[in-house]
């Protein structure tokens, strides 16, 4: 038995060496999963491991519409109108497109990854495999061999464990198959447990976006079948179909509740069933029809409800992973409640969920943020600086920092807005964005950055309206006038709006001068102001009058608001004037250079020789006789 199998420097020429003699294998692509991971158990047991097929994962271009799920090992939080939105790290996932079969090889086109940590490995693709048993492949380009943690874990104690929950209900079928063919030990009430949780109605209701699949087709079934005497006491088969209707029930449900709630009617009572929200569209059973004996899910049986320290009360997030439903928080979150951490860590995390909401949402989706020495105090801070600079979240999940790290970090923030004030803020969400992954975020790294973007984007688009910097108001108002790119996404980020979104090309607006937009500041509030010229090109009228968030302003900021637009308005009129004068001038200017240099040359006006030269008042007597 080999203690140090995977340190073998000949490891790999031993594990192609092998499985050459079941196959032609390619010089590229990425040879992964139960092929690899069986033929080590077999060099390091000595006993026969089934080799099914080979699956080679190749890289391709996605397709348009593509409805299978993403799978990462890192989520990111971005801000949006109504607050925090959960979205992939698209630097590190990646979605199936086909699969298609060649005798024993398996070839698996993926979603190509845009790499921006320059690692132009396969890493990624072992953290979207369901099982430790899996974890571990090799590049046939340069014969590179990868696996995680979980998977040496696995190779040493041969105990199986659910490691993504991207597909819950195939993962429950393909754990017993698993655990046939390896012979080995499966704590089958944990994983059942907790591949329930996501199959669960009242927890799916909540779930948004393609972080899940549940649909599988007759391959799945056929397996179901065959192991229904071991899965039957956990799930029960449900038909496309049925599964759609169900869930369609319970999503109205959210959005028009039972009248039972009011009038303690039967929810079977006819006013709830023939209400027009609450039935199915023909249009839709005819679709979901379509996939009867095609497609199917599994429904929980012994596991049935949520479970209380995972998910808790829906209602009030009283739980460990509160409203944050991703395969990456479940299984955190699992990890925590049952004991699968080491008694240092698990105390952190219990700081953390303590004490924490940003920290408690970013501990859930990077398994490595407690992992550090930390107190209250920084839990504190942190939880302060996200609150005022709601980009510091994103950050922390792309720089996979800890949470002593992201305490630094935001220190260095604080330290920047100090000396640069309130505005900078976009900069260092900018610089943050651009800068390698690879390369944390420091005070000098971040200041760097920033002084270059500053250059870059500070310029004025257009020349600001004097008369704003010298408004009369009190001393709690501020008003500011946007006109360079650093402005807009200063208040795009303050304001929680589109002002910096480029899609709204408030840039192009601004640099062509039929656009003025203005932030008003007070003690307890901000808006923002946007003017537009008139069709008559004589004044400007407001477009909007918005607080944070697209909310209505108070009434305070719609009296300056009124003042800014008369006070501009005055400003423009004046100015309007001015050039009129100023053009009649210049008019007159030009036509007395051009009398200097015309002659009269019209011989009715000219004086004969000899002729007593007339007044001007005769003169202009005479012509009028004309």
């Amino acid at each position: 038995m080999m203690n140090n199998l995977l340190e073998d420097k000949n490891i790999v020429a031993k594990i192609l060496n092998k499985l050459s003699k079941l196959c032609n294998i390619p010089n590229s692509g990425f040879l992964a999963g139960g092929a690899v991971a069986n033929t080590l158990l077999n060099m390091k047991y000595g006993e026969d491991y089934p080799i099914n097929d080979l699956d080679i994962f190749r890289e391709g271009d996605a397709p348009e519409t593509l409805h299978t799920p993403l799978r990462t090992n890192k989520l990111i939080i971005q801000e949006g109108y109504g607050g925090a939105e959960i979205n992939y790290d698209h630097g590190s996932n990646y979605r199936i497109i086909e699969v298609s079969r060649d005798g024993l090889l398996n070839f698996i086109t993926i979603t190509k990854v845009y790499d921006r940590e320059n690692r132009r490995d396969y890493q990624y693709i072992l953290n979207g495999f369901d099982f430790n048993c899996c974890q571990v492949g090799i590049d046939l380009s340069n014969n590179q061999i990868y696996y995680t943690e979980d998977f040496v874990k696995f190779l040493n104690t041969q105990q199986l464990e659910v490691t993504a929950l991207y597909t819950p209900a195939h993962t429950a079928i393909r754990l017993f198959k698993k655990k046939d063919e390896l012979n080995c030990y499966c704590n089958i009430e944990k994983c059942m447990e907790l591949l329930s949780q996501p199959l669960i109605g009242d927890i799916r209701k909540y779930i948004i976006g393609l972080h899940f699949a549940f649909y599988f087709s007759h391959k799945y079934k056929d397996m179901f079948i065959k192991y229904y005497s071991e899965i039957k006491q956990y799930f029960k088969l449900v038909t496309f179909f049925d599964d759609k209707k169900y869930m369609w029930k319970l999503m109205n449900d959210i959005h028009f509740p039972s009248i039972e709630n009011e009038n303690k009617i039967d929810k079977s009572h006819a006013v709830n069933w023939l209400c027009p929200s609450r039935s199915v569209p023909p249009e839709r059973l005819k679709q979901w029809s379509k996939y009867n004996d095609i497609m199917w899910t599994l429904s929980p049986i012994l596991y049935n409800t949520t479970d209380n320290d995972i998910c808790g009360t829906l209602e009030t997030n009283n739980n460990v992973m509160g409203s944050i439903y991703s395969p990456l928080s479940f299984m955190n979150a699992y990890n925590i409640t049952n004991g699968n951490l080491n008694k240092r860590i698990l105390s952190k995390y219990k700081m953390v969920l303590d004490n924490g909401d940003w920290t408690k949402i970013i501990a859930l989706l990077n398994s490595n943020f407690c992992n550090c020495d930390f107190t209250e105090k920084h839990i504190t801070l942190i939880e302060n600086s996200i609150k005022e600079f709601g980009f510091i979240t994103s950050n922390i999940l792309k720089y996979n920092l800890t949470l002593q790290e992201s305490y630094n970090l935001c220190k260095d923030i604080y330290r920047i807005v100090l000396k640069d004030g309130e505005w900078i803020t976009p900069l260092i969400d900018q610089s943050m964005k651009e800068n390698n992954v690879l390369v944390k975020p420091t005070y000098d790294i971040l200041y760097g950055s920033i002084n270059i973007l500053k250059e870059k984007m500070s310029k004025p688009l257009i020349k600001p309206i004097e008369i704003i910097g010298n408004l009369e108001l009190p001393l709690n108002i501020i008003v500011k006038e946007i006109v360079s790119e650093t402005e807009m996404n200063w208040a795009g980020n303050k304001l929680k709006n589109c002002i910096n979104d480029p899609s709204q090309s408030y840039k192009e607006k601004i640099k062509g001068g039929k656009v003025k937009l203005f932030v008003i500041t007070t003690d307890s509030s901000c808006s923002a102001l946007e003017l537009h010229f008139s069709d008559n090109n004589l004044s400007y009228v407001e477009k909007y009058l918005l607080s944070s968030c697209n909310e209505n302003p108070t009434r305070y900021h719609r009296i300056i608001a009124d003042i800014i637009i008369n006070e501009v308005n005055a400003d423009l009129l004046l100015s309007q004037y001015e050039n009129k004068i100023k053009m009649y001038k210049d008019i007159s200017m030009l036509n007395r250079g051009l009398l200097v240099d015309t002659k009269d040359s019209n011989k009715k006006f000219q004086v004969k020789t000899g002729d007593t030269p007339r007044t001007q008042l005769e003169e202009i007597n005479w012509v009028d006789t004309l």
